[in-house]
């Protein structure tokens, strides 16, 4: 009977796999634990005798494995001797079951990777190509709402459950939000479908399961507000308040209000826009909201907004521009309406610049008002109010000079006048109407 060694100590084994030897050595007991040594690594295996063969099973290497946890292994190895089993064809059978089970979970097109194929595809067709801020807008709304849930799953395997757990809190809370992301969403799927990367039906389908349960929330959706605007009677006021601070954000806000435009146009109008014979400003397609090539984009400068753009020293190619020459952002003009009712509250200086319909449901106080709720929803609550009844407001030139659409289109198919003279009148009196309480010394420029 061959004698059993006793168990290798550990500090012996560690001596033996830092040593340069090379070959098997036996660590002792009676499990047949042995240590395969060759130039580049070392291993722990089984040696063991199945149907008269001597065999080696490799449990580990020595660097990854202890070896505490290596005589474990080899117990349950040559447990497996005993009843029968051969642990290497054991092993061997385990990892084909294993690469079997990778190749059927293997992504092969994860929803990141489609979801930027998708955005490609669209950059590529010339969807932005007036505008980028679409192209961030939807890389924003998958980051923030769509990756956390989706990202690395395949597009094959996603299913209306998981765009739920997506949609569920922006359709409640942030319901417009929620509407693009599901078209970008969808978009992204149908893009899928169309390339066979998915069999399955879009899983963004309202006609489908998704559609019942998201209807199911529009009793808690919440309504959407409108932008806070201040009394037209008060608009004086504001822009008397502004051109007190002779500053150019301030400035810039008086302009957006007496022509009654969007805050991008305003903030990234250029000299070149304007012309002064035809006392004219016409807004780039890139800078409107409105993405038809033949849309209505021509605005009529009164006196005022003339005499205004008289305050504003020409440093750039943009009208108002920051001491660094560059444009202002968005939150320009909520800034000044801030300061503005800041200096109301510290100095009672100016009045307070709020919309009193609409109260804020934490303080339960009139909100701030808004450069786009003042600039448009005032001017149009001015042109319709009974005391300028007697003006008779041409309503289409109204919203001409709101630079809308008609909503009828048999209206616009068979009445296309621009009213060009009515809208230079309206433009002219809503300017007078604003700059009522401004002192001579606006004039004198």
């Amino acid at each position: 009977m061959p004698k059993i060694l006793p168990q290798i100590k550990t500090s012996e084994l560690k001596k033996l796999i830092k040593s340069k030897q090379k070959g098997i050595f036996s660590l002792g007991g009676s499990f047949g634990l042995v240590l395969r040594k060759t130039e580049f690594s070392s291993t722990y295996q089984i040696r063991y005798y199945f149907q008269g063969k001597q065999k080696f099973c490799t449990i580990g290497n020595s660097e990854l494995i202890s070896y505490k946890d290596a005589k474990k292994l080899c117990l349950k190895y040559r447990q497996m001797v005993f009843n029968g089993e051969d642990p290497a064809e054991v092993k061997r059978a385990q990892r084909k079951k294993d690469e079997k089970e990778a190749k059927k979970t293997t992504i092969k097109h994860p929803f990141w990777k489609v979801s930027d194929e998708y955005l490609n595809f669209r950059e590529e067709s010339g969807a932005f190509k007036h505008s980028m801020k679409g192209k961030r807008d939807y890389s924003s709304m998958m980051v923030t709402y769509a990756y956390p849930v989706i990202q690395n799953m395949d597009v094959s395997a996603i299913t209306p459950d998981d765009i739920l757990k997506i949609l569920k809190d922006p359709y409640v809370n942030k319901p417009f939000m929620a509407s693009k992301l599901k078209g970008h969403i969808k978009g992204v799927f149908d893009y899928a479908i169309l390339k066979k990367y998915r069999t399955d039906s879009n899983p963004v389908d309202m006609d489908g399961s998704l559609g019942i349960i998201l209807k199911s929330l529009n009793s808690k959706k919440k309504q959407p507000s409108h932008n806070a605007a201040l009394d037209w009677k008060d608009v004086p006021k504001l822009i008397k308040a502004c051109f007190n601070r002779h500053t150019v954000p301030a400035y810039e806000l008086i302009f957006s209000i007496l022509t009654a435009t969007r805050s991008k146009a305003v903030r990234l109008m250029e000299w070149t826009e304007i012309d002064y014979r035809e006392k004219t400003w016409t807004i780039p397609l890139a800078h409107d909201k409105n993405k038809k090539e033949n849309a209505n984009r021509t605005i009529y400068l009164s006196k005022a907004a003339l005499q205004l753009l008289k305050w504003i020293e020409k440093r750039s190619e943009t009208v108002f521009v920051s001491n660094l020459c560059k444009a202002y952002s968005d939150s320009v003009f909520k800034a000044v309406i801030y300061q503005l009712n800041e200096e109301h509250k510290r100095f009672k200086t100016t009045p307070l610049f709020v919309d009193k319909s609409i109260l804020d449901p934490k303080t339960n106080k009139p909100v701030p008002i808004t450069q786009h709720g003042t600039a448009r929803s005032s001017f149009k609550c001015w042109a319709s109010a009974d005391e300028n009844a007697s003006k008779r407001y041409n309503v289409d030139a109204v919203e001409l000079c709101l630079l809308h659409e008609r909503k009828d289109p048999l209206k616009g198919a068979y009445d296309r006048t621009k009213h060009i003279s009515e809208r230079r009148r309206i433009m002219e009196d809503w300017g007078n109407n604003c700059t009522s309480l401004i002192s001579d010394k606006f004039w004198g420029k």
